[in-house]
């Protein structure tokens, strides 16, 4: 009876760590080849990156990884989107390489939702900053000095001027 409750419990334990990733439907198959392929894929990658960076960085991990390997690969490939990132404007990747995905996430969504003339890539790293910023509101790691300067420029309206600066 034992051994049967606690494998009815793991089970539900399981089965509630699954129910808790409400992560977008993935595709069983994507096939990258042309340039329609990849713009085809436009609306299913948006979702995904709007989950990606409202879902904590410790959550549905797996889901995470597969979500993020699928957005590289759009990325590499897309036509019409580029994703430049100058590391200089980011004084926090030495020390936290793992936020590099959710700088690449809000550069995305930036240039995906931007018109072509008004793209540039100040504002295209700003809205990953700000993307990086709004990440670790939520940790520890947003109480060391790079991100209290970050965010205090976000706070005074001055980060388009830091980042023009450094790129």
């Amino acid at each position: 009876m034992r051994k049967a409750l606690t494998i009815f419990f793991f089970f539900c334990l399981s089965f509630q760590g699954m129910a808790q990733c409400d992560v977008p439907e993935f595709p069983k198959e994507a096939k990258f080849e042309t340039k329609t392929d990849y713009r085809s894929k436009d609306g299913m990658v948006k979702a995904y990156l709007d989950w990606l960076v409202v879902t904590p960085l410790s959550a549905c991990v797996s889901e995470r990884e597969q979500l993020n390997a699928f957005v590289l690969v759009w990325l590499s490939g897309h036509p019409d989107i580029r994703v430049d990132v100058k590391s200089d404007a980011l004084p926090f990747f030495r020390a936290h390489p793992d936020l590099l995905f959710p700088m690449l996430h809000g550069m995305a969504i930036y240039e995906m939702v931007t018109p072509l003339q008004e793209k540039n890539q100040v504002d295209a790293h700003v809205a990953g900053i700000e993307t990086v910023l709004d990440v670790v509101d939520s940790k520890e790691m947003g109480r060391t000095p790079a991100f209290k300067a970050l965010k205090k420029l976000r706070r005074k309206g001055r980060l388009n001027e830091y980042v023009s600066s450094k790129i």
